[in-house]
């Protein structure tokens, strides 16, 4: 039963550190392609923590608004059913739009807190492995206030959005990110 157990764990640590490395590949993916293909003017945060509360993958800041950005790196066939996120036909075990609008509106909050304004966050949930296949209606599918792309469209999703932030905003939540 001892070596049951031994073996037991051994394999949910290889599985957890598989599982790792995924996500930060995925991550280290979305991340070239927003340094590739955003302006100048925009500005984009890694693996931005505040707090201990406050994890987002990518936050972008420009001059179209404000951008929380969560990554996924999954396989299979991902779309929409029924205005639900499904992989292969099933519900995942843990929502990424739940997730993404938890982050978004965590770092609404630590934005009003420190400025005193109040900032619309815009959570996007982006797929690495580009296996999210779209709605045939829209060009990028919005779920519960998220957007879903692939990470082929994720500058053009965020370059889409009218000009939200002045330069002079833009500065103040920048050196506020980087403090």
């Amino acid at each position: 039963a001892i070596y049951m157990v031994i073996i037991w764990l051994a394999i949910n640590f290889f599985d957890d550190v598989c599982a790792y490395f995924k996500g930060a590949r995925g991550e280290e993916i979305v991340a070239v392609w927003l340094s590739a293909g955003l302006p100048h003017d925009y500005h984009v945060f890694h693996d931005f923590e505040r707090s201990g509360k406050l994890s987002i993958d990518h936050l972008v800041v420009g001059p179209s608004g404000i951008f929380a950005v969560e990554t996924k790196f999954w396989a299979g066939r991902i779309n929409v059913r029924e205005g639900t996120l499904v992989v292969d036909g099933m519900k995942p075990s843990r929502s990424p739009i739940a997730q993404a609008n938890r982050e978004a509106r965590a770092l609404s909050e630590y934005l009003q807190r420190k400025t005193g304004s109040v900032y619309d966050v815009k959570p996007v949930v982006c797929f690495a492995s580009g296996s999210f296949e779209h709605s045939q209606s829209a060009n990028y599918d919005k779920l519960e206030g998220v957007a879903v792309c692939n990470v082929e469209e994720i500058t053009e999703l965020i370059l889409a959005d009218e000009v939200e932030l002045s330069p002079i905003e833009m500065e103040r939540i920048v050196k506020l990110m980087e403090s």
